[in-house]
């Protein structure tokens, strides 16, 4: 089912942010330690990038269910071909809501790491559906419109 070009690009340009400020907070936390003068601490620029992926993670789910109505729901029902990859990317999505909000409220920093490897990883997929996703559609459009 086809997306408008506004609602593609408003997808598109909040899910690269939203992609990009959440490696940021991983590596920020995992290489940006510095030395403090009571030892070490966080990477000063960690707070912002932090707060950014915050802001940025709601609007993502706003538009997911935004779209679901006119993209999704229609889309499992009539569209065979990126069914597989939709279903992936639904259901990673909804891994990654999950472990995004175990990661709010864990206080245990074993399991909470745990999360944070989890949440990561299912990042990564969700970036590697989607790209995969986008491009299945792009060339079966252009498959119509070459036929």
């Amino acid at each position: 089912m086809k997306l408008s070009k506004t609602s593609f690009l408003s997808i598109l340009i909040i899910f690269i942010f939203s992609s990009l400020t959440g490696f940021g907070v991983f590596a920020l936390k995992k290489w940006g330690v510095t030395q403090g003068i009571l030892g070490p601490e966080a990477h000063p620029f960690l707070y912002i990038v932090k707060s950014s992926h915050y802001l940025l993670t709601p609007f993502l789910v706003f538009i997911l269910g935004t779209i679901y109505v006119a993209h999704i729901k229609k889309g499992i029902d009539k569209v065979k071909k990126n069914k597989k990859s939709g279903i992936m990317m639904l259901g990673s999505f909804f891994t990654l809501m999950l472990s995004g909000q175990f990661l709010l409220f864990l206080s245990n920093e074993d399991i909470k790491y745990f999360v944070e490897i989890i949440h990561l990883n299912i990042g990564i997929l969700v970036v590697l559906a989607f790209s995969f996703h986008v491009k299945k559609a792009f060339k079966r459009k252009n498959k119509v419109k070459a036929a």
